[in-house]
């Protein structure tokens, strides 16, 4: 059993407003945002907009969808290249790692590009790692707030691990989504590997077993983290109402997107609201850099100045994304960045390493 250690007077771990910037702030742009999100698709369906006459790419009758799924890609696309304020311009990150972020981009692009299988096994793997990245946003949010309200980073950690990964994977495996995240499994059948290139089949004739294996086997993880979670509570942990808000929302969120929308408006909400939290992580953590880097630290509008110079490249990589996705060379430039984000995200946000706190 987890014991809970009581924070003492002068500690590194001590208890504050809870919050991570503060309460609109977080309540905005990292607590309910997946909500936010979800009122929108809920807006623009109950209103009954299906198309609007906009002339959007040469198309006179746009489909909502569409334009939902767009928008998603090029904000989703655009907060890849984020990372990058945080790993190459953070003086306190970028020598830890020099070799990861220096090599291994010039290495992958270069595999990619070259060798066939490697660039249809990224493929398919990138798929599953942003699932994967996406969930563990949420547990990295989570231990953050667990750590403002005075916890050990470490108290129930794997639990909010697994909850994580439920939350966000779990309505995709039980929901209408799943073909679309493996039907590239197919592409393994140039490989020589029928058995994976029939994982699509497969699933969607087990559809219903799948379904019901995962809301049984969530249910009982549910109740077995309320439960390890009041044992945590009568050794002294402080239940963080932000993480418990937090993970709530992600679960609503994630069951009304993957479970019952169509794959466009399901990769609008859950692409969209990952990214702005992204976004506003990465500005509250690294605005003061970014000044200094671009030398605006003593200039008036030298903030200004700074949420230009971060935004304006990542929505331009968005952009140049969605309109010039279209070649192998272009693809392999595309899939350098995501890769990256997916993996350095692993490593520059680390709160028991006090990267961030």
């Amino acid at each position: 059993m987890t014991t809970v250690q009581p924070v003492a007077p002068g500690s590194s771990v001590t208890r504050s407003s809870g919050y991570i910037v503060g309460p609109l702030y977080d309540s905005l742009l990292f607590i309910l945002t997946p909500l936010l999100f979800v009122l929108v698709v809920t807006f623009l369906h109950y209103s009954g907009m299906q198309a609007w006459n906009a002339g959007f790419l040469g198309r006179s009758d746009v489909d909502v969808d569409f334009l939902l799924f767009s928008f998603g890609y090029v904000i989703t696309m655009a907060h890849l290249v984020a990372v990058f304020y945080r790993s190459h311009l953070n003086r306190s990150i970028f020598p830890q790692f020099k070799a990861r972020f220096t090599i291994v981009p010039i290495l992958l692009f270069v595999g990619l590009y070259t060798l066939d299988a490697f660039y249809l096994v990224m493929i398919v793997f990138l798929r599953w790692f942003d699932v994967y990245h996406s969930s563990l946003q949420t547990f990295g949010f989570g231990r953050l707030y667990d750590m403002r309200a005075g916890n050990d980073p470490d108290a129930g950690r794997r639990l909010d691990y697994f909850l994580a990964l439920l939350t966000y994977s779990g309505p995709i495996f039980a929901g209408v989504s799943l073909f679309q995240h493996i039907r590239f499994f197919e592409k393994f059948e140039t490989l020589g590997l029928p058995a994976l290139a029939a994982v699509p089949g497969w699933a969607m004739e087990n559809q219903e077993s799948i379904t019901m294996t995962v809301l049984g086997g969530g249910i009982l993880f549910l109740a077995y983290y309320v439960y390890r979670y009041w044992r945590l509570y009568q050794d002294g942990y402080n239940v963080s109402w932000q993480k418990v808000t937090l993970h709530v929302s992600l679960l609503i969120c994630s069951v009304y997107a993957w479970g019952f929308n169509t794959f466009g408006q399901a990769f609008f909400i859950m692409e969209s609201y990952h990214a702005v939290q992204y976004f506003a992580l990465v500005w509250w953590s690294e605005k003061k850099n970014m000044q200094r880097v671009i030398g605006c630290e003593r200039v008036s509008w030298g903030r200004q100045l700074a949420f230009l110079f971060f935004l304006v490249p990542c929505l331009a990589f968005g952009f140049f994304a969605f309109f010039s996705a279209n070649t192998r060379l272009i693809f392999c430039i595309l899939m350098v960045p995501e890769f990256l984000h997916y993996w350095y995200d692993g490593f520059v946000w680390s709160v028991r390493k006090k990267q961030i706190s």
